[in-house]
């Protein structure tokens, strides 16, 4: 709580007059920009003991990509928490963006995949989290051509694996713990 109440005393949620700025429309392009700024400051990456990030950008590449939140990023909470965006690049096109694979080849509902650029020096492996009436399937209860996709993507060598996952909760959706 005193995090919380420090953050408002901060941004001046108690001063009377309140700011000039409290009753600003806040998804106008200077906030957007603003929130943009804030994200990619305050993220921190738990471990990089290797030094794998940022990721090389010269020479070909394969990378395995898994995980819904990387075509649907969870970005606002829902209820009075929710912020509506003008638009947001998921993870999944922009690595395709920066590989030079085509975003057409990644339609954000695929659930199993594997697109290469042009001259295919580039490629990306994507499995999104595929559910059976709410679960997460065991292989047996998998459709065969979601099965043989998965397969042949195990004997691929990938020179990333990146895991984009992440809990979602909000307003009268509350997560049952952390």
């Amino acid at each position: 709580m005193h995090r919380i109440t420090k953050s408002f005393i901060k941004s001046g949620i108690y001063d009377d007059p309140l700011p000039d700025n409290f009753d600003k429309v806040v998804t106008s392009d200077e906030h957007q920009a603003f929130a943009r700024q804030a994200v990619e400051k305050s993220t921190i990456l738990l471990k990089n003991e290797r030094a794998t990030l940022p990721l090389r950008k010269e020479g070909s590449m394969t990378i395995l990509v898994m995980g819904n939140a990387s075509a649907y990023p969870i970005v606002a909470g829902t209820g009075s928490g929710a912020v509506h965006y003008k638009s947001l690049v998921p993870p999944l096109w922009a690595l395709a963006d920066e590989l030079g694979i085509s975003r057409s080849l990644l339609p954000l509902d695929t659930k199993v995949a594997h697109v290469c650029n042009e001259d295919e020096t580039n490629c990306i492996s994507y499995i999104g989290t595929i559910k059976t009436n709410g679960h997460i399937p065991s292989e047996e209860e998998l459709d065969q051509q979601t099965l043989i996709n998965i397969r042949s993507l195990r004997a691929i060598s990938y020179d990333y694996t990146l895991i984009f996952a992440g809990v979602e909760s909000g307003e009268g959706w509350d997560r049952p713990n952390l």
